[in-house]
């Protein structure tokens, strides 16, 4: 796999993120300020949002796609995050 764009990453995982949300995972494991991100990046990526969405999921029982969380079960969820 060649290095991906930055721009070009959320075709290729299947997730929907918004601008923002995108712009901050991508900037944190862009960790060599290069905006490519070669296939140990992507795994990274994917693996994060992946993590991200069972820890997520786990909260949001009745499926509405919104979580109230206090701040103990954040601090539970990301300690999951990779």
């Amino acid at each position: 796999m060649a290095n991906i764009p930055a721009h070009a990453f959320p075709c290729n995982t299947g997730y929907t993120l918004d601008p923002h949300a995108l712009n901050a995972v991508l900037l944190r494991h862009d960790t060599d300020v290069s905006g490519t991100f070669a296939r140990d990046d992507f795994l990274r990526i994917s693996l994060f949002l992946h993590t991200a969405r069972r820890g997520f999921t786990a909260f949001d029982a009745q499926r509405t796609g919104k979580v109230d969380l206090t701040f103990n079960q954040l601090v539970y969820c990301a300690s999951y995050l990779a």
